[in-house]
């Protein structure tokens, strides 16, 4: 056990240094959301000519910041995967003692804190520019409801590692994911609004449920009737562990690296 935690605290300070390294970056994508919300809420001021309401700048700044999130979560394993294919890191890890699943693990920890910490300064922000302090229990209950659908992302996100294990090439693998996601969870618009086969497909992934009950939670307060579809969405989870580790296991029997 205790080489394990050893495994796993000296992959995550190494992902932890990396973005150190990177401070810019992180504070690029804190500033994203808040580019876009107010890009669209410009927009929507110049087509009704009067000014929009503030919900409905929160309303599109939580749904851009869930976004942002889902997107490094759909994008963050693959690259990672196709990097480590690129310099050979993937291929000394599996052949390192490393167990597999610590990787994953560690990865993963780094990803949700690193995704967390951009819901948290957007979404802190937000929620006192529009409902002040009030909302500000909300707001906090509203981090451990989206912790909740960080796992059935999660499993997305490994799935798609497990993709670019054998396409070697993520791009042909996340964009097409990613405009899915993009267009079908109402992060910006409500997905009523889209043909029922969209709605349908959009209803079938977490991001939509992610960002619905984070908003929901924040503006009233939590409403254990809208998690209903947490259970199954899990599913996602435990399907991105066992594809994982199915195709993982194809690379090893292909490179013929048994180290581990």
């Amino acid at each position: 056990m205790k080489r394990y935690i050893n495994q796993f605290l000296a992959i995550f300070s190494v992902e932890m240094k990396a973005l150190m390294r990177q401070a810019g970056q992180f504070g690029f994508i804190i500033f994203l959301p808040f580019l876009f919300s107010f890009f669209t809420f410009g927009i929507g001021a110049g087509i009704s000519g009067s000014t929009p309401s503030l919900e409905i700048w929160f309303y599109q700044i939580i749904g851009f910041t869930v976004l942002t999130i889902s997107l490094i979560f759909a994008e963050s394993s693959a690259w990672y995967v196709r990097q480590g294919l690129l310099t050979g890191r993937l291929e000394y890890l599996l052949a390192s003692p490393t167990h597999p699943l610590i990787i994953v693990i560690a990865t993963a920890l780094f990803n949700s804190i690193f995704a967390l910490s951009i819901f948290f300064i957007v979404g802190m922000l937000a929620t006192i520019i529009v409902y002040g302090i009030l909302k500000i229990l909300n707001f906090i209950l509203s981090i451990f409801i989206l912790i909740l659908f960080l796992l059935p992302m999660l499993g997305i996100n490994l799935i798609i590692a497990a993709l670019t294990i054998i396409a070697k090439e993520p791009e042909g693998i996340v964009q097409p994911i990613n405009s899915i996601i993009t267009a079908t969870s109402g992060f910006v618009y409500p997905i009523t609004l889209l043909p029922l086969f969209l709605q349908s497909l959009g209803r079938s992934l977490p991001f939509h449920y992610a960002v619905e009950n984070v908003r929901m939670t924040i503006i009233e307060f939590i409403n254990l009737l809208y998690l209903y579809p947490l259970p199954l969405l899990l599913l996602y989870f435990i399907a991105g562990i066992v594809i994982y580790r199915l195709l993982e296991d194809n690379f090893i029997r292909k490179r013929g690296t048994y180290g581990w």
